[in-house]
């Protein structure tokens, strides 16, 4: 059965929110596993077909506690070729929304 992480950081709990609507929805799929996690370990990334991480933002950053998981991910020698992933965050009203560095 594919297995689809949520994997979140919430201070106010409005990325919490997020996230489970997130997870809501994914389970709406017949034959999908979806786990709603806030603390995973990066080996434990590797049971995932497909991956959400979601994160607020302050002042053009994520959280520090996203940072270091993503971090410690991508240190580690967890594969993640093939795998489906996706991000998407929560920033505050007032343009604190992570800033682009995407070259085309």
């Amino acid at each position: 059965m594919p297995k689809l992480f949520v994997v979140y950081n919430s201070r106010a709990g409005n990325t919490e929110r997020m996230a489970k609507a997130v997870a809501e929805c994914a389970k709406i799929v017949k034959g999908v596993e979806v786990i709603l996690t806030y603390h995973v370990k990066a080996k434990e990334h590797e049971e995932a077909d497909a991956i959400v991480f979601e994160s607020p933002t302050h002042r053009h950053e994520i959280t520090k506690t996203m940072k270091r998981l993503l971090e410690k991910l991508a240190a580690s020698e967890v594969k993640l070729k093939g795998k489906v992933g996706a991000a998407f965050g929560s920033p505050g009203w007032s343009g604190e929304a992570p800033t682009c560095c995407l070259n085309s």
